[in-house]
């Protein structure tokens, strides 16, 4: 669904499930990068969010690209800083600060400013991770530029829909949550199809 501005509702931000066993320290961050780095046409970008002041713990050349920045150059940026301009929309930043306060995935279109001075209209989506303690752990946030002239547009929405609804709400301690099985192969296909399409 197409909507003039502000929040998009058609995007399915919450998992089918799937939670990561392992023992291994840093093996869920390591899944997730490779899926997010997989993703070559939409910006994916996920933070710590035990860490003050949510900086970026990982950038994929997708999100880099799209604001014209260095991929290491974003890493420990806050991405209010690489993303915002003065044509961005107020009311909408409260929303996305609301958002990540109370842990709820959004999807929202707003207008973004390049490292040039540029603006452009993007669609972000932030989907909150928990740890296995119900502790709110990781937020990963998929962006992409809003042009509704692009012909590959409606692909990338799908990659990022599809992206979003496999995408684990528990990060780790043994959990299983239904559907964990069948979203764990979906998200091996999906890093899969990605690295074979490039």
């Amino acid at each position: 669904n197409r909507e003039a501005g502000g929040r998009v509702t058609t995007l399915r931000t919450s998992a089918a499930g799937l939670a990561v066993e392992s023992n291994e320290p840093g093996s869920f961050e390591t899944m997730l990068g490779r899926v997010a780095d997989a993703c070559t046409r939409i910006g994916v970008v996920f933070s710590d969010m035990s860490v003050p002041g949510i900086p970026l713990k990982h950038v994929n050349e997708g999100f880099a690209s799209l604001f014209g920045h260095h991929r290491d150059d974003c890493i420990g940026q806050k991405a209010s800083v690489l993303t915002q301009s003065p044509e961005t929309e107020e009311y909408l930043v409260d929303e996305i600060v609301d958002a990540l306060r109370q842990a709820e995935p959004w999807c929202v279109k707003l207008t973004n400013g390049t490292q040039q001075g540029g603006t452009i209209q993007t669609l972000l989506c932030l989907h909150p991770i928990f740890g296995p303690g119900g502790e709110y752990q990781y937020q990963l946030g998929t962006q992409l530029e809003w042009n509704d002239s692009d012909p590959n547009l409606d692909e990338r929405v799908a990659e990022m829909a599809r992206l979003l609804a496999l995408m684990p709400q528990i990060s780790s301690g043994g959990i299983i949550l239904p559907g964990a099985n069948e979203c764990q192969a979906e998200l091996v296909k999906l890093e899969t199809s990605l690295t074979e399409g490039r």
